[in-house]
């Protein structure tokens, strides 16, 4: 099947889009079109900018609803509808999302001549969320009444935000399209290929650590692992070999986001959505508290503590909703301060051993309520006593992350490794 002209006819629509809101038009050159036999109609990838779609449907269009069914897709991407669905039914906010995006469009003059198509009063001038509580109340009927209803693209919304996918429906069958990281099957290769790159890497060292052995070498014990925990040369083999490297950013990035939730509210549309022609969320200006908690006694320098503290700035500087406090302790709590995330912070030194008490109880009865804390330290000190609900983070170099350390201190709260040497990575 030749796609050339599907294709051709996708671009000119963009083009005429242009003409009607400048603001999709630039959104939607960012997007990759994907001829695709398995999809019925068109359908948004989430978490790629690819729209996947059927040559035969796209040819079977007019140039005006072609481009509504364009500013519909990008509707799904624009207002997150992957992330925002959670663990509502399927089908209802398919049919939510479907009709406010529908119904708002057709208001703005957007021509939809797709027979059966989910629109109404019902959708007009409302937030998916307002819809599906709506909807869901009389779920039966509900289902009854739209079971021959036509969604423009059927996407499945079973995906979390952690494991974004689009499932394009085609009579009966669902062929689901991977995206992100690639299918289970090619992760699982990429992990046997790292697996069988690190053993190569630990045989090369052992070979090369008993290499220096029988030449009795002793100046170069240490670098060879001929003493201590680890054998050096081991790491180093591990890191130039290993492919998949440890993005602490972004997994620090996922946990404080966690915590804090949603920083729009979708109930209501941003004072700005008209003025772009497109629904977006108001900001929660109810703010949220993270605590950080640098460990002074010695073993944490000030470089590390630096890096660390510029790694969650660039992280909390994206949220509007979000600030914070500082704590730096040893085994006394030396300073509490409101933290910018757009502010230099300068690191106290202190004297004593480590006691993880003292910032933790300052925590709890100056009620900070934090909705996370991140506690920068080496591992090892008195472990603290006083009871909290807050969820706790661990942050130790590579060097002081043992299997004995992470186990204790995983009691208390997760534990993450900070290759603070790579910077934000």
């Amino acid at each position: 099947m030749n796609f050339l002209n599907s294709d051709k006819r996708i671009r000119e629509a963009v083009e005429k889009i242009k003409e009607k809101s400048l603001f999709s038009y630039f959104y939607l050159k960012q997007f990759v079109y994907i001829p695709d036999l398995s999809v019925a109609t068109m359908g948004v990838i989430n978490g790629k900018l690819e729209i996947h779609y059927s040559p035969q449907f796209v040819e079977g269009l007019k140039s005006e609803t072609l481009q509504t069914v364009l500013m519909h897709e990008l509707s799904h991407s624009i207002l997150m509808h992957f992330e925002r669905k959670g663990n509502r039914d399927d089908f209802i906010w398919n049919i939510a999302t479907d009709g406010v995006i529908n119904q708002d469009l057709i208001n703005k003059g957007w021509e939809l001549d797709i027979q059966g198509t989910i629109s109404g009063k019902r959708f007009e001038n409302k937030s998916a969320e307002q819809v599906y509580a709506e909807l869901v109340k009389n779920m039966p009927q509900i289902k009854s009444d739209f079971s021959n209803s036509r969604t423009v693209d059927n996407h499945d919304f079973n995906n979390s935000q952690n494991s974004p996918s689009s499932v394009f429906v085609k009579g009966d069958n669902k062929i689901k399209t991977d995206s992100g990281d690639g299918s289970q099957s090619q992760k699982k290769q990429e992990i046997e290929k790292a697996e069988e790159k690190i053993r190569e890497a630990v045989r090369k060292a052992i070979k090369k650590a008993e290499e220096e052995k029988e030449k009795g070498s002793t100046s170069n014990s240490k670098e060879y692992g001929l003493s201590g925990r680890e054998p050096d040369i081991v790491r180093e083999y591990v890191m130039k070999a290993s492919s998949v490297r440890y993005n602490f950013k972004g997994m620090l990035q996922d946990e404080v986001f966690k915590a804090l939730g949603e920083d729009a509210d979708w109930r209501f549309p941003h004072i700005i959505s008209d003025s772009v022609g497109e629904y977006l969320p108001s900001l929660n200006g109810r703010k949220k508290n993270v605590a950080i908690v640098i460990d002074t006694s010695g073993s944490i320098s000030n470089d590390k503590a630096q890096k660390f503290v510029d790694v969650v700035r660039s992280i909390l500087s994206r949220r509007s909703d979000a600030e914070g406090f500082l704590l730096e302790a040893d085994d006394n709590l030396l300073s509490c301060e409101k933290l910018s995330f757009r502010k230099e912070i300068k690191i106290r030194r202190g004297n004593g051993g480590t006691d993880f008490e003292p910032a933790i109880k300052y925590i709890v009865e100056k009620r900070l309520n934090p909705k996370i804390v991140l506690y920068l330290t080496d591992g090892r000190g008195s472990l603290p006593r006083t009871r909290f609900s807050f969820p706790l983070v661990w942050i130790l170099s590579e060097e002081d992350a043992d299997i004995t350390t992470k186990k204790v201190l995983s009691k208390f709260g997760k534990v993450m490794t900070f290759p603070y040497e790579q910077g934000e990575n």
